[in-house]
């Protein structure tokens, strides 16, 4: 192979790598969705509310018989959350909801059914 020809292909080689692994690096450190998604909601038509808060706890008043001991939300990607419980009865149970939100308007879909809140101001 030519050496000038060489010469010129190792730099655009370690650029293409190099902002190839910037890519990874930068999707990476993404913080998920929209940071409005923090905050207090109601479920609508109803008195139960929820906690979601910056630090990835997830608060709300469930029946003591569940036994919660904590809950942990996190960004799955940009429209995803994945929720965890961990529970004294059934162990660890998790799963990802797509969020929408409006304004002041959230609407949480799982794979059976969605629900909505409003934000508690």
């Amino acid at each position: 192979m030519d050496t000038s020809a060489t010469k010129r292909l190792v730099p655009l080689f370690l650029i293409s790598s190099l902002a190839a692994g910037f890519t990874v690096a930068v999707n990476s450190c993404s913080p998920g969705g929209d940071p409005a998604l923090v905050g207090k909601w109601k479920v609508k038509d109803s008195d139960h509310v929820i906690e979601i808060c910056k630090n990835g706890d997830w608060i709300e008043a469930i029946d003591k018989d569940a036994q919660v001991t904590n809950s942990k939300w996190e960004w799955e990607d940009t429209n995803h959350i994945r929720l965890t419980f961990h529970s004294k009865l059934v162990g660890k149970a998790t799963g990802v909801m797509k969020v929408t939100l409006n304004g002041d308007s959230l609407t949480l879909k799982d794979e059976d059914s969605a629900t909505e809140y409003t934000r508690v101001k």
